[in-house]
């Protein structure tokens, strides 16, 4: 874009038509992530205590003084890929059991009953 504007000598408007792409994403500047200390806090304590939770991890950083709402915690724990992975529970393979085919009704009950 710029160098369309520099080289050829159109305006900035006219250039960002030509290429379809909108002004105010042209003139975008990201800004700086403020969440940077916090995030740096939360990996550390997350390194030494590898079973704590956002929750957890979040007493743990008011105590040493960072001041963060649980959403922004959680968030940015997500983020970071912090939380622990769960274990499937695993399946017992049972032993096949040989089921009788029913031949008329109640025909379970009476065998018990006699």
């Amino acid at each position: 874009m710029a160098l369309a504007v520099r080289e050829c000598g159109v305006s900035e408007r006219r250039a960002c038509k030509l290429l379809g792409v909108e002004r105010s994403s042209y003139r975008y500047e990201p800004q700086p992530d403020r969440n940077a200390v916090l995030r740096q806090e939360l990996i550390a304590l997350a390194r030494q205590k590898p079973r704590y939770g956002y929750r957890r991890l979040g007493v743990l950083l008011e105590r040493r003084g960072h001041k963060a709402n649980p959403q922004r915690l959680y968030r940015l724990y997500r983020e970071e890929h912090l939380a622990v992975r769960r274990l499937r529970r695993k399946r017992l393979a049972r032993p096949e059991v040989a089921v009788a085919t029913l031949q008329r009704a109640n025909q379970e009950w009476f065998r018990w009953t006699l």
